[in-house]
């Protein structure tokens, strides 16, 4: 081989492929048959890009197939995706909720969406549409509870089935980007992405959560729906608590798309908001605590205690109420040991990030977050309990905050109890305050 043809071959290497308009009009024809031909999908097989680019191998240089026109056709989805405002989509059926007449078409778009960016094999961009429409059932199903409509509020059901569904798809997701034939790039970023999209959806869940919980209609339906959202919400966490994990590995095998000062946030975040959460399931037991206490009181007090014709329901009640206090009182200890112990699992966590072991402070995040899910548990116990001696007590919830407040509410004539807006006079129909 001369020294002319090795320099040529050389500078074909860093030159761009570029055929020309002839060549390419000479070949449409019979490239477009051909490749129908090849790509036609069996039963057993569905088609999948991927056998197109394969197809076109056999026509074209690999390199243009794969450098050129894969990429372009990826950028072209990419495009299409940005300038139609996919991920965040607005449009006329964009606030629709399931059980309306756009609602469909919210839907079918959202498919649409998914079937093309997977179909060009752009898995960042398909993992977060994921999220994304997980964020939106949430976002759909606490609207649903605040409206209080009962036709939209038996959709909830499968909507919270839907967020599950991408829940897991996300922690499928998770799972190829922690392989090490992974070839998404920039997988520590889009892990980060996830943890902190997947956050928004967990509060949201809770606020449905709340809002099913304290709701004084109680079926059997009812109950098994706030079961079906605590679970989801529990997964919810399982796949953030994943992400960061995922983050973690990545950026400590050399993936840049996040700083060591990015990664330490999040996980500090994370920590934060498991605190956070045993805080909060510890104050709404306090809450509970401090209702049927008050509630107590005003009854021993009150002159109906004294009177013969309703002796016998106040002693009921008030035995009801004995038994609800000392529950709630083994329920504010469990939840006073929780918090301790996940103080000092947040202060480990913080003490490992400040020693850059981002691995093990990840483990401290599973354990704050099981902490939070027992004391969860206790608090749902607590307020179960607590609803056991309504009517005379009523639960609030306001900015996803659980409050216990007594209500004007009993069949005990004569008793007084303390409302949130002063005194309210209970008698034996309803009197407001």
């Amino acid at each position: 081989m001369t020294l002319e043809i090795k320099r040529q071959l050389k500078s074909l290497k860093r030159r761009e492929v570029n055929p020309s308009d002839e060549w390419l009009a000479q070949n449409r024809s019979f490239l477009v048959s051909q490749i129908q031909n090849t790509i036609v999908p069996k039963k057993s097989e569905p088609f999948t890009f991927e056998k197109l680019w394969s197809a076109m191998s056999v026509f074209l240089p690999r390199a243009v197939v794969y450098n050129f026109v894969r990429p372009v056709a990826v950028l072209i989805a990419a495009a299409m995706v940005c300038t139609s405002g996919w991920i965040v989509t607005v449009d006329a059926s964009s606030n629709s909720l399931p059980g309306d007449l756009l609602y469909p078409a919210k839907k079918a778009t959202e498919k649409t969406q998914m079937i093309l960016v997977s179909a060009v094999g752009d898995k960042k961009t398909e993992t977060k549409l994921h999220v994304e429409f997980a964020k939106r059932r949430a976002s759909e199903a606490k609207k649903i509870v605040a409206g209080n409509d009962p036709q939209k509020i038996k959709n909830i059901s499968s909507t919270i089935k839907e967020i599950k569904k991408e829940m897991e798809s996300v922690q499928n997701k998770l799972d190829e980007v922690n392989t090490t034939e992974n070839k998404i790039t920039e997988s520590a970023g889009l892990a980060k992405n996830i943890s902190q999209n997947v956050e928004q959806i967990k509060n949201d869940l809770s606020e449905v959560k709340a809002t099913l919980l304290t709701d004084t209609v109680t079926t059997t339906a009812h109950a098994d729906l706030t079961v079906e959202v605590s679970e989801t919400k529990d997964l919810v966490k399982e796949t953030s608590v994943k992400a960061v994990e995922v983050m973690v590995a990545k950026h400590l095998e050399g993936d840049k798309s996040v700083t060591k000062e990015e990664v330490k946030e999040v996980i500090n975040n994370q920590l934060q908001s498991a605190a956070q959460d045993v805080v909060e399931s510890k104050q709404n037991v306090v809450d509970v605590q401090k209702a049927i206490e008050s509630v107590k009181t005003e009854v021993a007090k009150s002159e109906a205690a004294k009177t013969p014709e309703t002796t016998t329901a106040v002693n009921d009640l008030t035995v009801k109420m004995d038994d609800v206090a000392k529950k709630a009182g083994d329920a504010a200890k469990k939840s006073e040991t929780i918090t301790v112990e996940t103080s000092k699992m947040i202060t480990e966590g913080q003490q490992l990030l400040s020693t850059d072991n981002l691995a093990q402070a990840v483990d401290k995040i599973k354990e704050a977050t099981k902490s939070a899910a027992a004391a969860e548990q206790v608090k749902d116990t607590a307020i179960k309990e607590v609803q056991t001696v309504l009517p005379v007590v009523t639960t609030v919830v306001k900015d996803g905050e659980i409050k216990l407040l007594p209500t004007p509410t009993s069949t005990i004539p004569g008793i007084v109890l303390p409302s949130a807006t002063g005194t309210a006079i209970i008698g034996a129909s309803t009197t407001a305050h």
